[in-house]
């Protein structure tokens, strides 16, 4: 599941509306737009912050954005999961508590630490084989991580010993170094944060056991909400969503991602009075109408991106959809800018 919560899409929203992205362009990109995004317990596909962090990039040239977003992130936020690093003994518990329970606020990445020796990582696994696609979300989980770092633990004097990022050095590498003020490589195995062991370990400033645990009771009975209610269609359907331009998966296949057995995923998909391959075609049904919002896909685009290996396989699902075929819809709607290059 790649998804974030409204209160983690309303953050980086604002970053976007401050630094001039046009508000009626922005919230045409969210799903239920400005009341969506101020209801508590809504969640949004990762793909829709993408295009708010494209659309601010476009059309301002801040190719960057994404560092910038993620310099404005404040630990309110994480609501009690940001009050909770306040109270925590150090950087390593912080990480841990982080670990634990980013999944109440986002699922679409990972953080956690390695130790060895004098110098930790504290790592940010985005959860994708395409990192040049993810780069912008990286740039934003890599630079709130450094600023609550230095919020929380370092003297404003001290930085860290290297940034590794896995994207190569785009065009705004030297932003990077500014921002970071230590050594920045790209191209690396792991996104991470080196800093001495030393650092990672060292006590905070204001420690409160009591409190931690209060605010960890909180998160503990926040996240068995979140499991209880988050269904295997959600599941499902969030996974068909992040795969399908990359081509459609097999039952199987969906349900070694998720940690089942074929078997196991057919029968909970049963018991929500559904199948895999109604899920199938409503989620590419859905993913449609979205794609037919931007003119400048070609029906041969949307069809691959949908995951169909044949474009007569597109045409009849199509059809079957809105009653026309991708030809005679677009005619319908005096569409005859949108390209159409596969009849």
């Amino acid at each position: 599941m790649k998804a974030m919560s409204s209160e983690l899409l309303l953050s980086f929203a604002q970053t976007c509306l401050s630094q001039g992205v046009d508000e009626y362009e922005l919230f045409k990109l969210i799903p239920g737009g400005w009341p969506a995004l101020n209801t508590h317990g809504t969640w949004f596909d990762i793909s829709v912050l993408k295009k708010v962090f494209s659309l601010t990039a476009s059309t301002l040239n801040l190719p960057h954005i994404g560092l910038i977003a993620g310099q404005n992130h404040q630990l309110s936020v994480f609501q009690d999961m940001g009050r909770a690093y306040m109270f925590c003994r150090s950087l390593q518990e912080i990480v841990t508590i982080a670990t634990r329970y980013q999944p109440i606020y986002q699922q679409f990445g990972k953080t956690y630490f390695k130790t060895t020796g004098s110098l930790t990582a504290i790592i940010w696994d985005i959860g994708t084989a395409d990192v040049e696609d993810s780069r912008v979300l990286t740039d934003a989980a890599m630079a709130n991580h450094m600023l609550f770092g230095r919020r929380l633990n370092w003297d404003p004097a001290q930085n860290a010993h290297a940034i590794h990022f896995c994207h190569k050095a785009p065009i705004y590498a030297s932003a990077y170094e500014d921002f970071f003020q230590c050594p920045v490589l790209f191209s690396q195995k792991q996104n991470a944060i080196i800093l001495s062991t030393k650092t990672f370990i060292a006590p905070l400033a204001q420690p409160n056991d009591n409190l931690l645990h209060e605010m960890c009771l909180r998160l503990d009975k926040a996240l068995l909400s979140l499991e209880n209610t988050t269904t295997i269609t959600t599941n499902v359907s969030q996974y068909l969503r992040n795969v399908l331009s990359l081509g459609a998966p097999t039952l199987a296949q969906t349900a070694q991602e998720l940690g089942l057995s074929e078997r196991s995923l057919r029968r909970r998909l049963m018991e929500n009075g559904t199948c895999f391959r109604v899920l199938l075609e409503h989620t590419r049904r859905e993913l449609c109408q979205d794609f037919l919002q931007d003119q400048s896909l070609s029906f041969t685009k949307i069809g691959e991106r949908l995951g169909y290996s044949e474009q007569s396989a597109f045409n009849r699902a199509f059809k079957n959809w809105y009653g026309l075929t991708p030809k005679r819809y677009a005619k319908k709607l005096h569409a005859f800018d949108k390209i159409i290059d596969c009849f």
